[in-house]
């Protein structure tokens, strides 16, 4: 038993010795993602040339500062911006630092800024609004970002749309290069390439001057952002004979935040997920052990982890008389396949109860909508409570050991809590209890690189693994990555034929993104009717965004004939049910809607008691008050 000894803490030796060494690198604790726009070929006007290359520099250069997620779009229609966008936001909601940037045409319409798709026809200053993307759709995909939002706008160039466009009303105001607007949100950024009402040079390089700049600057470590942004803007005056002036909206709270981050000292403390790494190599060996020497020695180690309790446990279980002790906890090897973790845990039977344990804390806070085990209705993951989840499940685990829909439920918990790797390892140890759910977390975990490394095809293998077993969310999952060409070869079709697969089996998700195909025209012929009737379908399903869908498609007549009493209905629902993207739409782009939309919707409010003023065609403050009640804001 003396060897034995010597050989674990040799092994602790080692593990925190390739701790610190490993933490001396460039750290990325944090998720970082960017979504980079370069639109070129306008079907319109005349072609611009450095759009392509300047997001293949910026992607170049920010692939090197560590960002883990970065999405190149080139040559996008509007719905295709629009839903570049939409796709964007899921990942800036979960990230601690989101970047969008966009190269392109850009111009100002009183005092808003727009974006222009390279389908934009712009024949009359009225079209802007429907042709267009506004700044603040842009702004929207990134607020969910915690530590920093950055838009950097290279789209002040020479407009050749202004000079055609005809005028409908003199007192609309229509000026070359982009406004001064000031973000709403905190901690966030607008980074322009010119002055406001100025317009910023092409140069005569592969670049812009003030994407050139950025390039170089981005990847300076340890430089914070709005020094690098800065440098930029002394870099561009320079090579521009001070004709050209960028400049910087918006505001971040103290401390130094950096795109490129500098590297560690070399006596830095290992990450949370350094040592985790460590602890899942160490227990396999040691979990058996009966020394409590060599356990309180790993506990101490590992004290913050997912194994340092299990230390503990088995501690406490170890004074425990012997005709009292239970079974240990079975925690699959974190291994480089994690089907290893499978056969671990499987090679050894948990302690389970006979039926189902009754519905648990653990349940009601922390149990998956879509997970077939589920006691209860299920809590969405942004609702979940992750501290009292934590806990509540931690506890449920320790009356029901090995439950599988418990451990399931454990690892959202700790998902949530942002503990990733502990998340890991609960999950692969529901997964080998039997739950699909578990499957499709394991394979979200690598898809964003939550906890592991983010491995494409290792999200495909375990999303495949639960559509096998029939769990209908993995199917949209594995459409997804066809659909943006993760980890496979982009393919719409391919797509499109999982997405159906998702449908058959009554998926929301899959409804609402074969809607999006059709409305986008990918890997099939456009077909607005089409569209409209799959949104239908999903909104049926209890889908809100397709219940926003549907408003804007009445409201346009898009696939239907115009009807704003439609239109109405649909969108009184989707704020109903608390859709954010709907009441910013309404608050933010009103101009959008048709005046008898508006009238029909302070009709539906003044009936439900949320408004009593008079019935317009425009919503005035007290509307926007009612709007924001509607919601639950």
């Amino acid at each position: 038993m003396r060897m034995r000894i010597v050989h674990i803490r040799a092994v602790l030796s080692v593990a925190i010795f390739v701790g610190l060494w490993g933490s001396a690198g460039v750290a990325h604790a944090d998720k970082r993602v960017a979504l980079l726009i370069g639109n070129a070929r306008y079907q319109n006007a005349e072609m611009l040339t450095n759009p392509p290359n300047d997001v293949s520099g910026m992607k170049a250069a920010l692939s090197q500062a560590g960002f883990t997620i970065i999405q190149p779009e080139n040559d996008l229609p509007r719905q295709g911006m629009v839903q570049a966008l939409r796709a964007f936001e899921t990942q800036a909601t979960t990230a601690d630092v989101a970047v969008i940037y966009y190269s392109g045409h850009g111009m100002e319409l009183n005092g808003v800024n727009y974006l222009l798709p390279v389908d934009a026809r712009l024949a009359s200053d009225r079209d802007v609004e429907d042709e267009a993307v506004t700044l603040d759709r842009v702004l929207r995909s990134i607020e969910g970002a915690s530590r920093l939002k950055l838009v950097i706008l290279d789209a002040c160039r020479n407009n050749p749309f202004l000079p055609r466009m005809s005028r409908s009303n003199a007192n609309r105001a229509v000026s070359r290069g982009l406004a001064r607007v000031e973000p709403a949100g905190t901690n966030t950024l607008i980074a322009y390439s010119a002055a406001a009402g100025t317009v910023a040079a092409d140069g005569d390089g592969l670049n812009s001057p003030f994407t050139a700049s950025l390039i170089k600057r981005i990847v300076e470590p340890g430089i914070d952002v709005r020094i690098m942004l800065g440098n930029v803007r002394d870099d561009v005056m320079s090579d521009t004979g001070n004709q050209q002036q960028p400049f910087v909206n918006g505001s971040l709270g103290g401390g130094v935040l950096s795109l490129m981050e500098a590297p560690a000292s070399a006596g830095a403390s290992p990450a949370m997920d350094a040592l985790f790494g460590e602890a899942a190599q160490v227990w396999p060996a040691l979990r058996g052990s009966t020394d409590v020497g060599e356990l309180e020695t790993f506990r101490k180690r590992y004290a913050n982890t997912f194994f340092g309790e299990l230390a503990d446990k088995r501690i406490k279980e170890l004074s425990v008389p012997a005709t009292t002790k239970t079974a240990p906890p079975v925690v699959p090897q974190t291994a480089s396949d994690p089907a290893a973790g499978q056969k671990q845990a499987a090679a050894v039977t948990p302690v389970r109860p006979a039926v189902p344990p009754p519905e648990t804390e653990c349940d009601r806070l922390a149990a998956g909508p879509l997970d077939p085990d589920r006691v209860g209705a299920g809590v969405l993951f942004g609702q979940i409570d992750a501290a009292r989840a934590v806990a509540a499940c931690n506890d449920a685990l320790h009356q029901y050991p090995g439950t599988r829909r418990l451990l399931f439920q454990y690892g959202r918990a700790l998902d949530a809590a942002k503990r990733h790797a502990e998340a890991f390892a609960t999950y692969q140890q529901a997964f080998a209890a039997g739950s699909l759910a578990a499957a499709h977390n394991l394979a979200f975990l690598y898809r964003e690189g939550s906890g592991v490394p983010r491995d494409y095809a290792e999200a495909l293998r375990w999303f495949r693994k639960a559509a096998d077993g029939g769990y209908a969310n993995s199917y949209v999952s594995i459409g997804y990555l066809y659909e943006l060409g993760l980890g496979v070869s982009r393919d719409y079709t391919e797509a499109m034929r999982w997405y159906r697969q998702g449908a058959d089996r009554g998926d929301v998700e899959s409804h609402a993104n074969i809607a999006l195909l059709y409305e986008g025209g990918k890997g099939v012929k456009r077909d607005y009717a089409e569209a409209l009737r799959w949104y239908q379908k999903a909104a049926d399903l209890g889908d809100t965004n397709s219940l926003a869908s549907l408003a804007s498609y009445y409201n346009n007549g898009r696939g239907t004939a115009k009807n704003p009493m439609e239109a109405a209905d649909y969108a009184f629902k989707a704020l109903e049910r608390g859709s954010e993207f709907e009441l910013n739409e309404l608050l933010t782009n009103a101009k959008a809607w048709s005046p008898r939309f508006h009238s029909e919707m302070l009709l539906k409010l003044k009936a439900r008691g949320y408004y009593d003023g008079p019935i317009t065609s425009s919503f005035n403050e007290q509307a926007r008050a009612a709007l924001r009640k509607l919601a639950g804001r």
